[in-house]
């Protein structure tokens, strides 16, 4: 979603006009959170690595699955075993034009060919998505959330507004507080970025935060998306 200059002057505003450095490149900062929003965006898409990893195992047993019924049905004697209900007939061979366009003649007849090309179909797609770009196109260990909270967007802070990483609490409250706090929250708002259609609560971005610090030290993705 393309951010304008006064949303990013009211998020500097909401995170403290004395936090922002007199430098502050407020362009740059609408480009690095927009980016952030497109990114994660692209991980719900693209799930974390453990779905990436579930949806390719079961891509290749589907392919493998594929593959078995598809030489196990070409061989035309199998076809005489194969019985929906004793008044299904099928064809094995296509003769005609039609064959294939008019699948179910009837409701008591089922093309034997027309099956045929739907499982090639079938492993001819389940093949290609197996062999395209990786699965998680962005290789995301956490979730989309706790990804653009815990990471992103705290780098975009600690890069631009030259500050360390870190949430303080309310002494009298125990609420979150704090420069870094009040950017992630007002910039997941700015994204509108929600949970089942209700507003992240302030937890939630607190420990994508905290578990981010607490994991093993990763390579660095700068806000251009490129690891260094």
């Amino acid at each position: 979603m393309a951010l304008t200059v006064q949303q990013i002057e009211d998020l500097i505003e909401q995170v403290g006009a004395d936090v922002a450095p007199a430098d502050l490149d407020r362009e740059s900062l609408r480009k690095a959170i927009e980016f952030s929003g497109m990114w994660y965006r692209l991980g719900k898409r693209s799930g974390s690595t453990a779905t990436a990893n579930k949806r390719s195992k079961w891509l290749r047993r589907m392919k493998s699955i594929t593959a078995e019924l598809q030489e196990a049905m070409r061989d035309e004697e199998n076809a005489q075993w194969f019985n929906i209900g004793a008044s299904a007939t099928f064809s094995t061979v296509a003769d005609e034009a039609d064959e294939i366009a008019d699948p179910i003649r009837d409701k008591n007849s089922i093309s034997w060919t027309a099956l045929l090309v739907a499982l090639d179909e079938l492993h001819e797609e389940v093949s290609r998505q197996l062999a395209s770009r990786s699965l998680n196109a962005l290789e995301l260990s956490r979730s989309p959330f706790e990804y653009l909270a815990g990471e992103r967007l705290p780098q975009i802070f600690s890069e631009h507004f030259k500050r360390k990483i870190g949430v303080s609490r309310a002494a009298d409250t125990g609420r979150a507080q704090g420069p870094l706090f009040r950017f992630v929250r007002a910039g997941v708002d700015l994204l509108n970025i929600t949970h089942n259609g209700k507003r992240y609560q302030d937890e939630a971005i607190v420990k994508a935060i905290r578990d981010t610090k607490s994991r093993p030290s990763r390579r660095k993705t700068s806000t251009c998306g490129q690891r260094s």
